[in-house]
């Protein structure tokens, strides 16, 4: 027996989502595949002077997405309010959700770069060529 699973989220398919804990000094990088070429979507965390959050999409070349996340260091996290766009997979649109906390206050602990991610990635509409 083959057992699978498909979620939708309205006209959207769940295709990636999990939970990392990661050491946000280093890129992270999630691959996605089917039979054809993988996407690689690399994950950047940046730190400013600036208060608020802030999310960047970044073309990293042939098949490479980077995400970079400035300023994601509130203890309760920083969550997308909707689906948000950042590229295309699989001739259809990419769509990336995300729920992102500090393991630590870094108002307290300014070395902590522990942080925790609730990720999904979603296919949305066909795209075509012309």
């Amino acid at each position: 027996m083959i057992l699978g699973t498909k979620i939708k989220n309205g006209d959207l398919d769940l295709v990636s989502s999990g939970t990392i804990v990661i050491n946000s000094k280093n890129p992270t990088s999630i691959t996605l595949t089917d039979d054809g070429d993988p996407i690689e979507l690399i994950i950047k965390f940046d730190y400013s002077e600036s208060k608020e959050p802030n999310s960047v999409i970044r073309n990293g070349g042939a098949n490479i997405t980077e995400i970079l996340l400035t300023n994601f260091r509130d203890p309760i996290g920083v969550v997308s309010s909707i689906p948000w766009p950042i590229g295309y997979a699989f001739n259809r649109e990419l769509l990336f959700l995300y729920q992102i906390s500090s393991h630590f206050d870094e108002r307290f602990d300014k070395e902590s770069q522990i942080k925790v991610m609730n990720y999904s990635f979603y296919l949305g509409k066909e795209v075509t060529n012309g």
